[in-house]
């Protein structure tokens, strides 16, 4: 590069200057206190895994009998009829699923958190007894929630239903849309297990296969382990072994710290 060049270069990203380097000193320090305080391995992991949308970005929750009203959480109006409105993100409308193809209803939990749910089905079932003997539960990633899950212009968890040709369950972690209670690891793992045990009251004839994508792997593994009745299979998503392997890029490390967390595949 000629020198007259570099020297053009040079000036036009100067180097930082004393400000410049304290402003991110200040960055820094902030988010260290951030994430480590308090110093509880629970409260750091839910401050790094968990990012949920911000309530009412990809969908709202309305009563059929009013679907204008303000509903604040699942736990505000469990033993009312309800919709679930999209907020479509590309042109900001908002969408309502034919109610035969999303039925929308709660889950109580063993922390008395209420989740939203939903059940998508497909237009057409599998004449196929294997597939269609089977539903499916999806445990979702850990930032996103159903709206992102149900846009009316991409593929979305309706389109899934007809490709499996099966009923196609997902929900929102505690904390995430308008699940009330809060997100962490362990209200993830109760989350899970309390939807699986609704499907399974609500069609004990059917097996389930639970899905899981990025966190949601966890999910379904902690489930798995338990071996309960009526598990058909798991599928794993990008999966990862645990959160300090995760971070730390080695996942193929045989020990962990204590203070790990996810640690479902050891």
């Amino acid at each position: 590069m000629p020198s007259g060049v570099q020297r053009d270069a040079a000036a036009d990203n100067p180097p930082p200057g004393c400000c410049d380097t304290f402003l991110e000193l200040l960055r820094a320090c902030g988010l260290i206190c951030y994430v480590a305080c308090p110093p509880v391995p629970s409260v750091i992991t839910r401050k790094l895994a968990f990012h949920p949308p911000e309530k009412g970005a990809t969908y709202r929750l309305a009563l059929k009998s009013d679907p204008e009203k303000a509903v604040k959480d699942m736990g505000r109006c469990k033993d009312d009829d309800y919709q679930l409105v999209v907020r479509n993100l590309i042109n900001g409308g908002e969408h309502v699923h034919p109610e035969r193809d999303v039925e929308v209803f709660s889950v109580t939990t063993v922390q008395r958190n209420e989740l939203v749910v939903v059940r998508c089905r497909p237009e057409v079932y599998s004449n196929c007894s294997a597939v269609s003997d089977q539903v499916i539960l999806f445990c979702q990633p850990n930032s996103s929630d159903l709206g992102g899950f149900l846009q009316p212009t991409s593929m979305n968890f309706t389109t899934y239903a007809n490709v499996f040709e099966t009923d196609f369950y997902a929900f929102d972690y505690s904390g995430y849309g308008y699940s009330s209670g809060r997100q962490g690891e362990k209200n993830m793992y109760a989350d899970v297990r309390a939807v699986f045990q609704k499907i399974r009251e609500m069609q004990p004839d059917k097996k389930i296969i639970v899905m899981g994508y990025s966190i949601g792997t966890t999910a379904a593994v902690d489930l798995a382990a338990t071996n309960p009745e009526g598990l058909s299979g798991v599928v794993l998503i990008a999966p990862f072994t645990s959160g300090l392997r995760l971070f730390s890029r080695k996942p193929d490390k045989p020990n962990t710290c204590w203070a790990d967390s996810f640690t479902r595949f050891v």
